[in-house]
């Protein structure tokens, strides 16, 4: 069955979550359905029954639309993805879970790292971030990056025992730009450097990409045939897909999210929401994560934070910790910071140091009883190398 209870979620946000620090914009904080001077929303009703509410895109000539128009219902039935061939040597997805090489289930927990803009090599980064207990960390890269660089930026990751999740964040937004990334990914450079580490990687096709008008047909077929061409590029990691309308429509994945899993031929597709949850009840973040296990999808929350897109201090970050602690799914906070302009409230730390982690961020790396200290595990293929 589709879904008995929708999630009405005012989705304050960011640019800095879709945009490299040189382009950020300020924001137009409201409690209705507003757009910031970017076109982002900075509320977003989640439940179909206010759509008609909501206001046409803007011109396509301008920023991304604040258009919160979803697909329709999901006629299909759910998709029984137990049975899938398991791929080797790579990481992979089974049921809804994600596990090691060796066949070890993996939670992740981790954060979020604007590499391309702020540490490409992440030196001065991932041995901060691991200390914290961290088992995986999120690459933001774009088409601009080298193969080279980004071969370094993974054996760096890797080397700090942190798996290492990679997204371009070129098409941040804009649909249109999809198949350009995955020219990215095929390019035969790139692939022989997901290749030479293809026992410890997640691929991230794009970060958020789509704003609101994007259907479920246009979902589906966009992305059956990303999967299609990154596969037949002899990439066999598992992918993760970002929810449309800037990653947090949570609603797209859990009516799709299954059928495009199954048109992988190796079935090992994660989905990505970005939960800008503003103003969002602890009891119906529970319900819709709750919703995501029952249906057996594999999801994780690619991005999160205290502050939602208009900077305001209104997500309840605390309740996303507890409810995928509950139900095991993972989750990789934004961001470690520092760069988050103009929304700094969005930094974990101040210098990239473990020691001057802050505020919510220290909350989420350490101190709340579902941080990241308190519930990650190392990954056993990372600290064994081998399956014995």
């Amino acid at each position: 069955m589709r879904r008995s209870l929708s999630l009405i979620a005012l989705c304050t946000a960011l640019s800095a979550c879709g945009m490299p620090p040189s382009e950020i914009v300020d924001s137009d904080p409201g409690s209705t359905i507003t757009t910031t001077s970017a076109g982002r929303p900075t509320a977003v009703a989640f439940d179909r029954s206010l759509q008609d509410s909501i206001a046409p895109p803007m011109n396509p000539t301008d920023q991304p639309d604040d258009s919160t128009d979803q697909p329709d219902d999901s006629t299909d039935p759910p998709v029984d993805s137990t049975d899938q061939p398991t791929p080797i040597g790579t990481f992979y997805v089974e049921g809804r879970f994600l596990y090691d090489p060796c066949g070890n289930k993996v939670i992740l927990r981790g954060v979020n790292k604007m590499n391309i803009w702020t540490d490409l090599t992440g030196s001065r980064s991932f041995a901060e971030i691991a200390k914290t207990g961290a088992n995986t960390v999120r690459i933001v890269w774009n088409t601009s990056g080298t193969a080279a660089g980004l071969d370094t930026v993974i054996t760096s990751a890797v080397s700090n025992r942190l798996l290492p999740i990679v997204e371009l964040h070129d098409a941040t937004g804009d649909w249109s730009m999809l198949q350009s990334l995955v020219d990215y990914w095929v390019r035969s450079d790139v692939v022989a450097v997901i290749n030479k580490h293809e026992s410890a990687l997640l691929v991230n096709i794009g970060n958020e990409v789509g704003n609101g008008t994007v259907t479920a047909d246009q979902f589906r077929t966009g992305y059956t045939l990303a999967v299609t061409r990154l596969r037949s590029a002899g990439i066999n990691v598992p992918l993760v897909i970002d929810s449309i309308q800037w990653g947090y429509d949570i609603n797209m994945v859990q009516a799709n999210g299954l059928f495009v899993l199954q048109q992988d031929p190796l079935h090992n597709v994660i989905f990505s929401v970005h939960a800008y949850w503003s103003n969002v009840p602890a009891s119906i973040i529970e319900a819709e994560l709750l919703e995501s296990a029952n249906l057996n999808l594999p999801l994780m929350i690619g991005e999160f934070a205290a502050a939602g897109f208009s900077c305001g201090l209104d997500v309840d970050y605390r309740a996303i910790l507890a409810s995928t602690q509950a139900h095991e799914i993972g989750w990789v906070a934004w961001e470690w910071g520092p760069g988050n302009t103009p929304c700094t409230n969005m930094d974990m730390t101040t210098d990239n140091s473990f020691a001057s982690l802050h505020d919510w961020g220290l909350a989420a790396a350490v101190t709340d009883p579902n941080s990241i200290q308190n519930t990650a595990r190392p990954i056993p293929f990372f600290t064994n190398t081998t399956c014995n």
